[in-house]
């Protein structure tokens, strides 16, 4: 069975560079990881991971001072080469934090390079904390708003929505680190759609059928459950996910897809049901 990578997983910028090298290392043969920054340093801190360091003529090397031209800048001075990056590739996932020059200002030029490759385009963008400042705020709800007509799929990562999943007490890498780990627990579980070996193969491009046209708004959400009845806890635990009730959260949906992946003791009674859970709160 063929493993050549089917999905190219990009991760943009400090923080994106940052969550897709951490997951990287777990994910699939499936997947192809890309990281892409004009801050050397950043990419110098990711050993064994392909990057991609851009903009070394606007910035010598160095990050963007939170400037969102000189991160749109970055991209758009290395489109031919990005646009061989994507080069036949059905999906490519986008990972970048906003708020910052080179998210906020390089996300939507990087997908619109994808798009034109022929890709589906899926992008995670994280929003920043509200003690980050207004600044970044307010570039980072800027950014959103071109990224979310760049890409087929946008889910918003509301990184004050995760901190309330942690203790009021909690430290601040515990607060970050909680966005981390549904950003991480997010692409372990699109990953496994495509793993070779699973009993109802999935094809990239059968995403796009989903997703529809960029623009279009997305629900995105995953649980883990153990023990008995395994299926139906996650089943609960994706419906009740902090990230499908925060601020502008969809409810209702005209297109589900849902992937339940389990050992082979899973019932396909909890299969079925874990599946009804899901469609009765999100329709589709």
């Amino acid at each position: 069975m063929s493993t050549t990578p089917s999905i190219l997983l990009v991760g943009l910028g400090g923080a994106g560079c940052g969550m897709v090298s951490r997951i990287a290392p777990h994910l699939p043969s499936v997947v192809r990881v890309a990281l892409i920054d004009t801050d050397a340093s950043i990419l110098n801190t990711t050993e064994g991971q392909e990057a991609f360091q851009i903009g070394r003529a606007l910035t010598r090397g160095m990050g963007t001072a939170g400037e969102l031209a000189v991160g749109q800048a970055a991209v758009e001075a290395e489109e031919p080469a990005l646009r061989r990056l994507f080069n036949g590739y059905s999906l490519v996932v986008l990972v970048t934090g906003l708020g910052g020059g080179m998210g906020s200002g390089g996300a939507a030029p990087l997908a619109t390079i994808a798009l034109d490759a022929g890709a589906t385009v899926l992008s995670f963008a994280t929003i920043p904390f509200s003690h980050e400042g207004e600044r970044r705020k307010r570039q980072a709800t800027e950014a959103l708003e071109k990224l979310a007509t760049k890409s087929h799929g946008l889910i918003v990562v509301e990184n004050d929505l995760l901190a309330l999943q942690v203790a009021a007490d909690a430290s601040l890498s515990a607060a970050f680190s909680a966005a981390d780990e549904w950003i991480a627990g997010s692409l372990r579980a699109l990953a496994s759609v495509f793993t070779p070996g699973a009993l109802v193969p999935v094809d990239p491009a059968a995403l796009k059928t989903i997703l529809e046209k960029p623009g279009s708004p997305t629900l995105f959400s995953y649980g883990v459950g153990e023990g008995s009845g395994a299926a139906l806890i996650a089943a609960k635990a994706a419906c009740d996910s902090s990230l499908a009730h925060g601020p502008g959260a969809i409810t209702k949906v005209g297109s589900l897809f849902v992937q339940v992946t389990g050992g082979l003791n899973m019932s396909a009674t909890d299969a079925f049901e874990a599946v009804s859970i899901i469609r009765k709160k999100f329709g589709g």
